[in-house]
């Protein structure tokens, strides 16, 4: 079979992404995909149980005349019950969204605030920006109906806004939209910087993009990292990251396979491209982690911002910020998915389809596991409405906050040292 590559975190998996093509003229891709499965994750037998016969009975049932959405949403279901992140069917459309940011939406990005659906983000260029939609805007209605944060998202209409106790009527329609995700710095003040990361793929941490940024950063006491809704990204680009903040080498986890009975071990190299961490990942069981030496020193004490949605290489990013610059972490608990996810084409089901199976684990280098558990807050952060529609958002406000009151205590934060207590500037 023919292996395809491609390493890269994405809305949905973490990890090295590479496949196999199955057959094109398998007369059953449900049957295929289950010994896929069976074969391929990373859970023992115990674990698995009888997945594997219970799939291969549901394959049984399929037709010439079954349709992919019928087969994907039956084997997602079945998928579920495993009770894993990143073994899931992926349409075009999801595949799309997750490996370049495309997608056909209206740009509003809502949640439901003390009974309110308020706007938390309006995506630059999109129909809800060119409609003059803006952060802390209350929606009432959406053609009609109340709303909810998926169906202000994709639904086109009328919508009723209340912005500063006014009532509006605004027409959007969902459209192609790229999704800017790149990187973006803000000043709070002369001594505090508001870092937004919204994802981590390859595509935004180039080394001499992300060191230029990584400079700008340099003189700054406080940073407050907004990792809100970030899902991930590739492992390289969050390491080049992490290694401004360490100031250089350390080891901050590993990624394993736990059904290997080899221990072939192998450091992740500083290199964005598919084929080289294919390579590295094809070949070991062991994969270190660690950051690297030439990305600058940023030594201002960190603030993280995360909630529900932050997954995968920001949940990583999150955990080795807490762990070696004693980062404090507020918000939500994140989600929990951190697997090293293998993605596979699905010629049979069309073009661009995708399955993706977990086939290793990641663990810190202070023995945890995100998976399932996902990254603690060191104190839960709440949306308030009132400073919401007054157009604040009052989880940087109160991160913001905290920094200047830490700072009132203690000196600035040194540079990181790695387990032998040596230091890592460079």
């Amino acid at each position: 079979m023919k292996v395809i590559a491609a390493f890269l975190f994405t809305l949905f998996c973490a990890g090295v992404t590479f496949g196999l093509f199955i057959d094109r003229h398998s007369p059953n891709a449900y049957a295929r995909i289950c010994d896929l499965v069976e074969k391929r994750i990373y859970l023992d037998a115990k674990d698995l149980g009888d997945w594997g016969s219970r799939c291969r009975a549901r394959a049984a049932l399929v037709t010439a005349d079954t349709l992919p959405e019928q087969l994907a949403r039956d084997l997602r279901a079945l998928m579920a019950s495993l009770n894993v992140s990143h073994l899931n069917l992926y349409h075009p459309d999801e595949v799309r969204r997750a490996w370049a940011g495309e997608d056909r939406q209206t740009g509003i990005d809502s949640e439901f605030v003390d009974g309110e659906l308020v706007v938390l983000k309006v995506e630059p260029g999109s129909p809800a920006q060119k409609a003059g939609v803006r952060f802390g805007d209350v929606i009432r209605r959406v053609q009609g109906e109340h709303p909810a944060p998926e169906i202000a998202r994709v639904v086109g209409g009328s919508f009723s806004l209340n912005r500063g106790g006014r009532d509006l009527e605004v027409e959007i329609w969902p459209a192609p939209l790229q999704l800017d995700e790149r990187v973006r710095i803000e000043s709070l003040d002369r001594d505090t910087a508001l870092l937004r990361v919204p994802s981590f793929r390859a595509e935004f941490f180039g080394a001499e993009e992300w060191r230029r940024q990584a400079l700008s950063l340099h003189d700054k006491r406080r940073i407050v990292l907004d990792l809100r809704g970030n899902s991930g990204g590739n492992f390289v680009a969050g390491l080049r990251f992490l290694s401004s903040f360490m100031c250089g080498r350390q080891d901050i986890g590993y990624l394993y396979k736990p059904r290997s009975g080899r221990l072939l071990q192998e450091e992740l190299p500083d290199d964005l491209s598919d084929e080289g961490q294919l390579e590295v990942m094809d070949r070991s069981d062991v994969v270190h982690m660690k950051t690297y030496s030439d990305y600058g020193c940023v030594t201002g004490r960190v603030a993280v911002l995360i909630d529900s949605a932050t997954a995968s290489t920001a949940e990583m990013v999150t955990q080795a910020l807490r762990d070696y610059v004693d980062a404090r972490v507020f918000g939500i608990t994140s989600s929990g998915q951190l697997l090293v996810g293998v993605w596979y084409p699905l010629p049979e089901l069309g073009e661009d389809w995708r399955l993706s199976i977990p086939e290793a684990v990641y663990q810190s280098r202070r023995g945890r596991r995100l998976e399932s558990e996902g990254v603690r807050v060191d104190r839960a952060f709440y949306y308030n409405l009132a400073d919401l529609r007054r157009g604040r958002d009052n989880w940087v406000d109160q991160a913001w906050l905290d920094l200047r009151r830490d700072g009132e205590k203690k000196e600035p934060r040194a540079p990181s040292r790695n387990e032998n207590g040596k230091s890592l500037s460079n």
